[in-house]
């Protein structure tokens, strides 16, 4: 998946954390607690994506569909609703877990042609799986969507920081032959 990430340099990330740490209570803003959290994130090494920044990167295909779809982890299909700038678990889906918003606007919503779509959610090969510590709702699936109708590929781990942050945890490619496997699986 070609998007933009910024790595830190460990070191930096724990001085900073500790920065954050020690601010005595009198100085605390709200924002504080946000910035803990990002920098005890990057103490990991691990790549930090912006979310908004990589779907207007990527932008829309010339169905005017995202190029990127994203999952809760354990969801088995990703559906588009343009109508109401999310990602749903099935189509009609009413529980607040079952959605993700789009926030903001990562692209002109107006170019939107195709208001709903829906693809599979990627497979999450073992070494990947092992990389989650905590309940699955924490985590994200965010993948490359070349046709809403194909299988998607090249997709990435995110367990979410705050806002707009991500760590990308993993990063995995499925083989043709796997791709091939998994669409006899699912119909």
């Amino acid at each position: 998946m070609n998007v933009s990430t910024v790595k830190v340099d460990p070191e930096f990330a724990k001085s900073q954390l500790q920065e954050y740490r020690n601010i005595e209570k009198r100085h605390r803003r709200a924002a504080d607690s946000a910035f803990r959290k990002l920098w005890r994130a990057a103490t990991s090494g691990k790549p930090i994506l912006d979310l908004q920044q990589a779907f207007t990167q990527t932008g829309l295909n010339d169905k005017g569909l995202p190029r990127l779809g994203m999952a809760r982890v354990g969801w088995s299909e990703c559906h588009f609703d343009g109508w109401n700038h999310c990602f749903k678990s099935f189509r009609y889906a009413r529980v607040k877990a079952d959605f993700l918003p789009i926030f903001g606007s990562p692209w002109d919503w107006s170019q939107v042609k195709t208001r709903e779509a829906f693809t599979k959610v990627p497979e999450m090969p073992p070494h990947i799986r092992r990389l989650m510590k905590y309940k699955d709702e924490n985590y994200f699936t965010l993948f490359e969507v070349k046709d809403w109708s194909d299988y998607p590929a090249d997709p990435f781990l995110l367990w979410h920081i705050t806002n707009n942050l991500y760590v990308v945890l993993g990063e995995w490619e499925l083989s043709p032959l796997e791709v091939s496997l998994l669409k006899g699986l699912v119909k």
